[in-house]
């Protein structure tokens, strides 16, 4: 009888045990799966913006005494040309932009254009790299004449 007993509560010990083991691994694995979720729609929603961001370079030359360069938001979202960077052959360019229709919020919307100003006095064919805010890269060839 003494045998009987203690199997009984031995077995009701170890399945209240198993339980209470069971529910803290569910506790942390759920916990943990709520933070990488988190995580993960955070990166895709990044990832997702930076696809979405598309920019066509509408000239191919300009003039070094005056260059300029027209570039077209060809993607799905508004852009802020005042946080873009401008290279030139791989050399930081400071530039001025005029938006051709400007809204209340100054930026370059979807299908608009954009005409960036700067001062490069080099001819020939040049690499431009223009990095949007999300360090998406547009590149292009830029021939400059005198």
């Amino acid at each position: 009888m003494r045998g009987d007993l203690s199997q009984i509560f031995g077995a009701i010990t170890g399945f209240i045990l198993i339980i209470v083991v069971i529910s803290i691994f569910s506790y942390i694995t759920s916990y943990n799966v709520q933070n990488f979720d988190k995580i993960l729609e955070k990166n895709y929603e990044f990832y997702e913006k930076r696809s979405l961001e598309l920019v066509d370079f509408l000239n191919n030359s300009t003039n070094i005494s005056n260059p300029l360069i027209i570039i077209k938001n060809i993607g799905k979202v508004s852009l802020d040309p005042s946080c873009f960077s401008l290279y030139i052959e791989g050399n930081k360019i400071n530039f001025t932009y005029r938006i051709t229709e400007v809204y209340y919020d100054n930026l370059l919307n979807p299908s608009e254009n954009a005409t960036l100003y700067f001062s490069y006095p080099n001819m020939g064919w040049k690499k431009v790299v223009l990095i949007s805010c999300n360090g998406k890269r547009f590149e292009t060839l830029i021939y400059f004449y005198s």
